[in-house]
């Protein structure tokens, strides 16, 4: 078997091994989806990430109490919807693990004591990041200028800084879209990439994971238990190594997998490691509800998702081919659906909501509307990324003119 033979082969194999990967990346899109249009809808949960203007928690906790209506059906819809909706922040965990597990795969799969290729590593990162972030601060020039929503102005310097994925700013960390503060956390995550993955693979799993446990916890009781503002930028990761912890868990999974390629299974045969997730899971969501829960809380939501996620997937839900497709198909389209969904959605509920009667209605045209977003997001991260494919086969063709390789 020649080289080529070899690398379609590995494909092959690591395709099949990782079918649970992009169907948990569409439960956690859509359970952001969820979670934006219910905080536009009920507002914020009360718990989640610290606010400066928290109320006192059993004021906060009164806020779980059940939204009244006479009419047992809607009483439910509306109930489960809030609920679930809330929760769906979570999906940004899944979505830090699964980020930090597919890039160390990329390599440890191949060549586990390599360093990365710096030059290759960041223009694949960036050309994945920047070309339909670009687009979508165009999209929402002209959907500003139909609607007056979100807030963006090329006469505004944060539309530049943004542009440049400068988004740790207060100023700029919800600008356009409130959803994507999670550009300008990944860009510093890809950032530190490599040091990372030199720390991982020459100190080994355990310094490691252990190390960036202590720089999240310590980094996470300065800004949140020291620092006396800004509590909710400092806890969603306005600087990377508040959610650093997330993102390591999941290379060190991918480490620790490339070694052992039935790992994961062997360890789902043990039923007392899903029972000892779920105990963990509703420990954490407990912890989330005040201030000093929170310095932990993230993290280990992170380690307990990603194992109850895993186990639902490999339980049999993925034979279940409609739904299986449909989990992947939105794994693949999560990055587009990100950029898109929350200003029009934001934009639909603030024009819908008065003027739509009964609610239960207005309930029904808002999951239309969302299923029309989540497709039309798909064809416009389709069309961007024709466009840039066209582009990096053009700039590679002038590359000999130029007497250099341009991509």
């Amino acid at each position: 078997m020649n080289k080529k033979e070899m690398q379609s082969s590995s494909a092959v194999m690591d395709q099949a091994r990782l079918t649970w990967l992009d169907p948990i990346k569409g439960i956690a899109i859509l359970g952001i989806v969820l979670y934006h249009t219910a905080i536009a809808l009920f507002g914020i949960p009360p718990f989640d990430h610290p606010k400066d203007d928290w109320l006192p928690l059993l004021d906060r906790l009164a806020q779980l109490q059940p939204w009244p209506n006479d009419r047992i059906i809607p009483f439910l819809i509306l109930n489960l919807f809030r609920d679930i909706g809330w929760l769906g922040y979570q999906g940004v965990h899944l979505f830090l693990v699964l980020s930090g597990f597919g890039l160390t795969w990329s390599i440890a799969r191949q060549s586990p004591t390599s360093d990365v290729n710096i030059k290759q590593f960041f223009q694949r990162r960036l050309w994945r990041i920047f070309p339909l972030f670009w687009m979508g601060h165009i999209f929402f020039l002209f959907f500003h200028a139909l609607t007056g929503q979100p807030d963006i102005s090329i006469d505004d310097p944060r539309f530049y800084l943004s542009l440049i994925g400068f988004r740790f700013f207060p100023e700029t960390f919800y600008y356009v879209a409130s959803a994507w503060w999670y550009v300008g956390l990944i860009l510093q995550l890809y950032l530190v990439f490599p040091l990372l993955w030199a720390w991982l693979h020459r100190q080994g799993l355990w310094p490691f994971g252990i190390g960036t446990a202590a720089i999240t916890l310590f980094s996470r009781y300065a800004l949140l238990m020291v620092v006396s503002s800004n509590h909710e930028m400092w806890s969603m990761g306005v600087l990377f190594v508040t959610r650093l912890f997330e993102f390591t868990f999941g290379m060190g999974l991918a480490y620790w997998l490339a070694r052992r390629p039935q790992g994961f299974e062997d360890l789902r045969q043990n039923r007392w490691l899903l029972a000892g997730a779920v105990l963990l899971y509703l420990l954490a969501l407990s912890l989330s509800f005040t201030l000093a829960g929170s310095l932990v809380a993230h993290s280990l939501l992170a380690v307990s998702l990603f194992w109850i996620s895993y186990n639902l997937m490999q339980s049999g839900l993925l034979l279940f081919k409609p739904l299986n497709h449909t989990l992947t198909w939105l794994g693949r389209q999560s990055y587009g659906l990100m950029i898109l969904h929350q200003p029009l959605l934001w934009w639909f509920i603030a024009w819908g909501l008065p003027r739509v009667q009964p609610y239960i209605l207005f309930l029904g045209l808002l999951i239309s509307f969302l299923i029309l977003t989540i497709l039309g997001a798909a064809v416009f991260s389709t069309i961007v990324d024709r466009l840039s494919d066209k582009l990096t086969q053009t700039l590679a063709g002038l590359g000999p003119l130029l007497g250099r390789r341009v991509v």
